[in-house]
């Protein structure tokens, strides 16, 4: 597995490609992204065709422990995002993964 994490100015590079201006592509992606979190933000559903959706899920309160101590500690509710890739994206890891496999 490879340690590369793909940055937005990473994105911004590949949008330059395309023949967008740096100011225009970062203009692009940070639009985009806002308009993701403002859609997460009012807990409705983003679906990305041939990517995957990105819904919002409330975590309840519950009982756990301090992984130093022990001690027992209440664990507060919250919203996390949660990411399901699409059948495509499963489908283009796996063909991937198969590559990498028989090249090493």
């Amino acid at each position: 597995m490879g340690d590369k994490t793909l940055t937005r100015n990473d994105i911004i590079d590949e949008l330059c490609k395309l023949g967008l201006t740096r100011r225009e592509s970062k203009d692009l992606l940070e639009e985009t992204l806002s308009v993701m979190a403002g859609t997460l933000e009012s807990r409705v559903q983003v679906k990305i065709s041939g990517l995957g959706n990105f819904y919002v899920s409330e975590k309840t309160m519950r009982s756990g422990r301090n992984p130093a101590t022990g001690v027992p500690a209440e664990i507060s509710a919250r919203c996390v995002v949660i990411f399901h890739a699409s059948r495509t994206l499963r489908r283009r890891m796996r063909t991937s993964r198969k590559v990498l496999e028989e090249s090493a």
